[in-house]
């Protein structure tokens, strides 16, 4: 029987607050994908394991070598001439970040996807590579028999539905800026750079302060 996302998710936000309680950092400034290289602080692999190991594997579980399955969701574009919707980012923004958080089995065993390059790929409809391979990095762990999901919290991001501006800063490039506050990161500035690549808006890179 297929797991609920629910339970799951909400399993991640525990054990994330948990660590980040533990573990505090000097700073929450970061940038993904634009200047220097991200340090993974808390949203990495090495933090973020349920109780120091990795995630549980059924040993009964076979490999199968088959090709990953396609999926047909698309993201959001501006196929005309006009200037770009500020609503066009805010839903590529959040599809993104459901479509990161992939659908598991009972075992925390991604459904859809075997290997983090295929997911990477995936997820490049929507954001820069550098971006796509930052997040599931912090997101997942890669066995021989396929892909797993680590439970975790998901670092700041846009809220839909909540004030954000949006700036221009060439034809081909716009900022998307919204000011947040949470119990987990207390207040903090994000900012997601768009980028248009034919047809396509994608987040080139992201900043948050």
């Amino acid at each position: 029987m297929k797991k609920s996302l629910a339970p799951l998710i909400i399993g991640m936000f525990m054990a994330f607050a948990l660590f980040w309680v533990g573990h505090p950092t000097g700073s929450t400034s970061f940038q993904i994908d634009g200047g220097s290289e991200l340090p993974k602080k808390s949203f990495s692999k090495s933090h973020v394991e349920v109780q120091n190991e990795p995630v549980a594997v059924n040993a009964n579980l076979e490999y199968v070598n088959e090709v990953e399955k396609v999926k047909t969701t698309s993201t959001v574009t501006n196929t005309n001439t006009e200037a770009p919707n500020k609503g066009d980012f805010v839903q590529i923004a959040d599809t993104f970040m459901q479509e990161v958080v992939q659908p598991t089995d009972e075992n925390y065993k991604v459904e859809d996807f075997d290997t983090k390059k295929g997911l990477i790929e995936y997820l490049n409809q929507y954001v820069s590579e550098k971006v796509a391979k930052y997040y599931v990095d912090g997101l997942y762990q890669e066995e021989q028999d396929g892909l797993y999901i680590i439970p975790t919290e998901l670092p700041p991001w846009i809220v839909k539905g909540e004030p954000s501006t949006m700036n221009k800063i060439d034809e081909g490039h716009y900022q998307l800026e919204q000011k947040n506050s949470s119990d987990l990161y207390g207040d903090y500035v994000i900012k997601l750079n768009f980028k248009k690549t034919g047809d396509d808006w994608i987040i080139e890179s992201v900043d948050v302060q």
